[in-house]
């Protein structure tokens, strides 16, 4: 049964990863977890267990998701990014400092993963349209959403989970 579970495992992080035709992250993922269940691997009972034991949790990323969403869908990332590309006035440098400040305040209310998934491809067609190198930016996107994601408990969804799991 290890070594059954072991495989299925091993076989969705590699669709996960080279994303064959017609699977995508969730898809893969998704399969996995219904071979497990349909092999009898995981009980149907832990399903409750699993989904009360972390329903902060998942309730937190439909909220971010929902957030991030409409936030995306009024315009707010793209505005950000313009206003930040306005008040470089045409410094490259001052323009990454506050690409950083802009990540801080984002991942700091929102979550390191909305800075990494909704921030970091703005920044990065933003500054191809005005030609500059794109890699600092980015660079400075995932950096940022990692390290200001220690500020609350809210900005990292494993910041979460121990808040929780410790009743901090």
């Amino acid at each position: 049964m290890l070594w059954l579970a072991l495989s299925i495992f091993i076989a969705t992080i590699l669709l996960v990863i080279f994303k064959p035709r017609p699977f995508n992250e969730a898809g893969a993922i998704c399969l996995g977890a219904i071979v497990m269940l349909i092999l009898g691997l995981v009980p149907l009972s832990n399903i409750s267990q699993i989904f009360s034991a972390n329903l902060n949790i998942l309730l937190f990323f439909l909220g971010l998701m929902l957030v991030s969403y409409f936030a995306d869908l009024s315009g707010f990332f793209n505005s950000a990014v313009n206003l930040a590309l306005k008040l470089s006035g045409g410094s490259s440098w001052r323009l990454l400092g506050l690409v950083f400040a802009l990540g801080i305040v984002i991942t700091m209310f929102m979550s390191n993963d909305a800075t990494a998934l909704l921030l970091t491809p703005v920044v990065f067609m933003l500054v191809s349209r005005y030609g500059l190198k794109p890699l600092p930016y980015i660079f400075a996107c995932a950096f940022v959403a990692n390290t200001a994601s220690f500020i609350f408990p809210f900005s990292n969804p494993v910041n979460l989970l121990a808040v929780d799991k410790f009743n901090l």
